[in-house]
């Protein structure tokens, strides 16, 4: 039986680091860099920036001795990002749109190979 393999990095750093290059490389394809995707409204990438902000600000915490409440903190914005912010952008936004970027046909496994390392 094939596994499933998630696009979404189940370690908090390497979440951390995923998510801040799908925020900044949505941020300048939205902004102008070539070629420009015009199809995202402005509105979208800002709750995705937003649902970053969140999560950097309850992780940061969690990157020195910290108490469970913080970690629970962390905890729930991952979620709360994953959940309500990531997955439909994904889905919506970058999956069903795979060959007009490139991507190809497992547009998934490739927009998780391209955020990990194009802007680490």
């Amino acid at each position: 039986m094939a596994q499933f393999h998630d696009y979404i990095p189940v370690n908090d750093k390497d979440f951390d680091i995923w998510f801040k290059n799908l925020t900044q490389y949505v941020n300048a394809k939205t902004t102008g860099q070539s070629p420009e995707w015009t199809h995202i409204p402005a509105s979208e990438v800002t709750l995705l920036t937003g649902a970053y902000a969140a999560w950097y600000t309850a992780y940061t915490p969690t990157l020195k001795p910290h108490t469970p409440a913080e970690t629970l903190a962390k905890d729930e914005a991952r979620a709360a990002a994953v959940t309500d912010v990531i997955r439909p952008f994904v889905g919506q936004w970058l999956a069903q749109n795979a060959v007009r970027f490139g991507l190809g046909v497992c547009a998934l496994r490739k927009l998780r190979k391209v955020m990990r390392g194009v802007l680490a």
